[in-house]
């Protein structure tokens, strides 16, 4: 969480000189920690804030949090969980896991458009409580009323407020004009409209957004015209009337001028737009709105929508709203969100049929690109049938791309909203439950007893083999006997179903029990069978976890060179689908691999690659400590017993010998902790024990990421410069190639705040100030080849 999110704009930043520096002045207050933009809608809170947080320095930096695609306030801890980059896992409360992770921070949060939310404004409050170097900065057009929150009241650009006496050119509304006059009409000037160009900016009083709507008209008509158009109807600046809705008392009449001058067809159109949240695509319009591209397009001509280089469309807040209000007057409301609905309903469904195969990684990446509409579709569908078969058909989605808590959400939401609803598709909701709720025991139990109790007696095989499968996996670690005899069960019920998918992963499944059985023929056995039906339909997950597995295995017979080409090309498939779990998994297995190939450089890569993943979400993450331990057995290997000592501490005796457990073949957790005491002395050992058991999470990972220089002298396994190392290497690469920190991110799957880290380090090592540097200097000593 270091760096900044804040999203590029496409023209340059026009006036508010003196709003920036007031705004400034007041952040610079240290008992100003909650600031409030507030103004009408269209006011420019949101660009003039991004400006702010752009200018105003924070040892974390600033972050952007754009609100308006939630639907409930519930969602704003999610939303501002991902602008920092802090990655959720299956545990306690979400808002718990925030508050921990920014504790420690010192960042600028720009929370953008909180109106709709008002009811999550504690959140705030316990931010500020609990996180004393975070500041926010909010834009709402309604104060939040809080007793922390300083406020800002935003007028619009500065106008000619009579006759010009001096320069037109001098008023920001006059410049924010001319920028989007020329916009819509290239050969725009300001000779021969000067008059016409000051009166419409007077009769908007500088309101950004009216003065770019009203711009957007100079393709199909004169400023003479947009004038006399808004003369008409300037009362909406102040209008008096109590049964407008408050936010379109500054803004209904522009709106309403320019749906006149839309087409009956357009305007049908745009009414059913309102109901997507976050964009949407041909496909999607085709269904909901019953249109074609030509209107698509003319509604793109005059600044209703807009389309960007992905080709996907979207709707300014502000319009979808006006939109929503008209699609109310016309009676047109429930049909179109059941189009709506009923369309991501199937959208889900296609998703589902693509949980199992080559084609699972786009639809996924599709399924992202479309969540805040399956979110919407949810809501209203939250209280029907409906709502339980979108949560079921998206729960391999949520599972695969890492939404746990929020897919638990959803399901237990639809569970319980829907208590009669049919016997199978409860068992199947309830299974999915399960599979997202892994590391919370007793809900999983409760799930599948629940589950088994329902697709038992009903004869339904298929949601039995499910429960029976994810009873198995809960169970791993306590009886491996009855979870072998589970998943045997469960694989007979799919061959009996000819279920490829749900064959294929328990197979997966039943060849960790064998492993741990120490059943190396019978691993082998699963695998093969295994790698038949994932290589047959091109599951990069499946075919990922098969891969891994191989590699394991060669490593109980220590074929150690064998185990690390599979691992890593195991890596390579979880990056390519975008599988946290998987990447998680792989990097500690390989972080083992190395160091038994002495290779504790690698090692270390290894194991620090897998706790930065988790850097900013560490009071919850479930497998904290494996690379915590596998860092101790590192630099136990390197003699360094003291750090070794600390960091087995920090990891815990238990979980430090289950970690062993579970490679005996490189870890002897029993030798490594004699040899250290001998080393040590009982008094330096039980004292470095002390000193790592007493860490917090966030210590025992500042403590392991300090990388000593022992750590990495290994000539034998360093890199031709031996200061710059693989994952380093990596990211040297794709930069030489013109990637961003966000772009380097999704290739290596990473969060941008691991990439921004590496990025320190490396410059830090070459003693350079930014990228150009870093790049020549790489160039110079052949790194990028």
């Amino acid at each position: 969480m270091t760096g900044h999110n804040l999203p590029p704009q496409p023209t340059p930043f026009i006036g508010r000189d003196h709003e920036l520096a007031d705004i400034a002045r007041l952040l610079a207050d240290p008992t100003c920690r909650l600031l409030t933009l507030v103004g009408p809608g269209g006011m420019g809170k949101t660009r003039l804030a991004i400006e702010v947080a752009r200018c105003h320095e924070m040892p974390d930096g600033a972050f952007f949090v754009p609100l308006q695609p939630l639907t409930t306030a519930e969602f704003i801890v999610h939303a501002i969980a991902e602008a920092v980059s802090i990655q959720f896992f299956q545990a306690d409360d979400p808002k718990q896991q925030l508050l921990s992770s920014l504790q420690n921070k010192a960042a600028l949060l720009l929370l953008d458009n909180f109106e709709h939310l008002l009811d999550g404004v504690g959140l705030l409050s316990d931010m500020l409580s609990t996180a004393p170097g975070i500041k926010l900065l909010v834009t709402s057009r309604e104060r939040l009323n809080l007793q922390e929150e300083w406020a800002f009241m935003l007028d619009g650009l500065s106008f000619p407020k009579d006759a010009a006496k001096d320069a037109l050119e001098n008023y920001s509304a006059v410049q924010l004009f001319v920028q989007r006059a020329r916009q819509a009409r290239a050969d725009f000037s300001l000779n021969g409209n000067t008059e016409l160009v000051a009166t419409i900016c007077r009769q908007l009083e500088g309101l950004p957004l009216g003065l770019e709507l009203a711009a957007s008209w100079l393709r199909a008509m004169s400023c003479e015209r947009i004038a006399a158009q808004i003369q008409s109807s300037l009362h909406f600046l102040a209008t008096p009337l109590r049964n407008i809705p408050e936010r379109h008392r500054s803004l209904n009449a522009v709106f309403e001028q320019s749906w006149g001058l839309l087409t009956t067809a357009e305007q049908d159109v745009l009414m059913r737009l309102s109901v997507f949240r976050g964009g949407f695509d041909e496909e999607a319009v085709e269904h909901v709105a019953d249109t074609s591209l030509p209107v698509l397009a003319a509604l793109v001509d005059k600044s209703f929508i807009r389309l960007d280089n992905t080709g996907r469309y979207d709707l300014h807040e502000l319009l979808r709203q006006f939109a929503a209000d008209k699609l109310l007057d016309a009676g047109q409301y429930e049909a179109t969100v059941e189009a709506f609905c009923a369309y991501y309903l199937k959208l889900a469904e296609q998703v589902e049929v693509h949980n199992f195969g080559y084609e699972q990684v786009p639809w996924y990446d599709r399924a992202e690109v479309e969540w805040d509409n399956f979110r919407a579709a949810l809501t209203w569908s939250e209280e029907s049938e409906r709502g339980l078969h979108m949560a079921a058909a998206m729960g391999w989605f949520f599972q695969e791309r890492g939404y746990w808590l929020e897919g638990q959400y959803w399901l237990e939401h639809v569970l319980a909203a829907n208590p009669d609803a049919l016997i199978s598709l409860r068992a199947k909701v309830l299974n999915m439950a399960a599979m997202l709720g892994t590391f919370r025991d007793s809900e999983v139990q409760h799930y599948l007893e629940q589950s088994l109790a329902l697709s038992r007696p009903a004869n339904d095989l298929w949601n039995t083999a499910w429960s029976l499968s994810y009873r198995a996996i809960q169970i791993i670690d306590d009886d491996l006997d009855q979870s072998a005899a589970l998943v045997d069960e469960s694989l007979a019920l799919f061959r009996q179903l000819r279920d490829r998918m749900g064959l294929t992963h328990n197979l997966v499944r039943r060849s960790w029990i064998a492993e741990l059985q120490r059943d190396f023929d019978l691993t082998q056995q699963l695998l093969d069978e295994a790698a038949v039906y994932a290589n047959a339909v091109g599951d990069k997950i499946l075919i990922g976890w098969v891969t891994v597995g191989r590699g394991t295995l060669a490593s109980h017979f220590r074929r150690f060179v064998e185990a690390r080409n599979y691992l890593e090309n195991g890596l390579t498939l979880f990056r390519e689908a975008h599988f946290p779990l998987g990447l998680d998994r792989s990097l500690i297995l390989l972080g083992g691999v190395e160091l038994a190939l002495e290779n504790p450089t690698a090692a270390h890569e290894c194991y620090r690659d897998a706790l930065l993943m988790h850097k900013d979400n560490l009071a919850y993450h479930p497998f904290f400590p494996f690379p915590l331990a596998g860092m101790a057995a590192v630099a136990s290997y390197k003699g360094n017993y003291q750090r070794a000592v600390v960091l087995f501490g920090a990891a815990g005796e238990d979980w430090v010998k289950r970690y062993c457990a579970q490679n005996p073949h490189i870890f002897t957790f029993d030798r490594d902790i004699v040899t250290a005491r001998a080393q040590l002395g009982d008094e330096s050992f039980e004292q470095a024990w002390a000193t790592g058991s007493a860490m917090t999470r966030q210590e025992a990972t500042d403590f392991a990421l300090l990388v000593e220089p022992e750590v990495l002298d290994n000539s034998a396994s360093r890199p031709a410069d031996d200061s710059v190392t693989t994952r380093e290497r990596d990211i040297l690469r794709l930069l030489g190639d013109g990637l961003n920190s966000r772009e380097i991110a999704d290739q290596l799957v990473l969060s941008v705040g691991t990439v921004r880290w590496y990025l320190k380090q490396i410059y830090s090592k070459r003693g350079v100030h930014g990228r150009s540097e870093a790049l020549a200097r790489a160039r110079e000593l052949r790194l990028l080849t």
